[in-house]
């Protein structure tokens, strides 16, 4: 495993370093790890940014455990919130059909955390960058997996950073932040994370 900013890279058939190709449009129907070997994870002309990213958010979340008492019960929807005004909106809309872990998806947008109300996954879109020290705090532990596109979000107090590389989206993980706020991030996603960080939020005594 890959602490501490030490990046880890996965070698393609010829031995090349090459970024890790994950998460792409064909994982909406398809199994994380089969994409990775190949058959997605890049824009086409066919398919936006956000329609990618929000492919993305829902594959992670299937590799994702949360706690007991993050639901309020077993037939509780997967609550995805948007913060503030954002393509993926729309995007994660389109999927909202999809069941994660067996559960039903809810989409809501929000221009505050106080708005979040019950909430499994947030979305931190870019334009809100210059709040992120402060959502970090108010969610420090909180059962909530948060994801940015931010640069540094993962090493700033969020838990996934998705990010643009050469066309292809690729992902970084903070397991000790994950970890904090009660979640699992499974090994199958870890092992596909660009980089995987151990830094804890300041403050954390557990």
């Amino acid at each position: 495993m890959v602490d501490m900013g030490t990046t880890k890279r996965f070698r393609d058939r010829a031995g090349r370093r090459s970024i890790v190709v994950v998460i792409g449009v064909t994982l909406i129907t398809s199994a994380l790890l089969d994409t990775a070997a190949g058959r997605g994870g890049h824009l086409t002309p066919h398919y936006t940014e956000y329609d990618v990213k929000a492919a993305a958010l829902l594959n992670i979340a299937k590799h994702v455990i949360w706690p007991e008492g993050a639901f309020d019960d077993d037939l509780s929807p997967l609550v995805i919130a948007v913060l503030g005004s954002n393509p993926l909106y729309n995007a994660l809309e389109g999927l909202a059909s999809q069941r994660i872990g067996g559960r039903p998806i809810a989409i809501r947008q929000v221009q505050t955390v106080k708005g979040l109300g019950t909430c499994q996954i947030l979305y931190v879109s870019e334009a809100n960058s210059e709040r992120l020290q402060r959502l970090n705090h108010e969610l420090s532990f909180r059962p909530i997996l948060t994801i940015g596109e931010q640069t540094g979000f993962a090493t700033t107090g969020g838990i996934i950073a998705l990010s643009i590389v050469d066309n292809h989206l690729a992902f970084d993980v903070n397991r000790a932040r994950a970890r904090v706020a009660g979640l699992t991030i499974g090994a199958d996603l870890l092992k596909l994370a660009r980089t995987v960080y151990n830094m804890a939020p300041e403050g954390d005594n557990r």
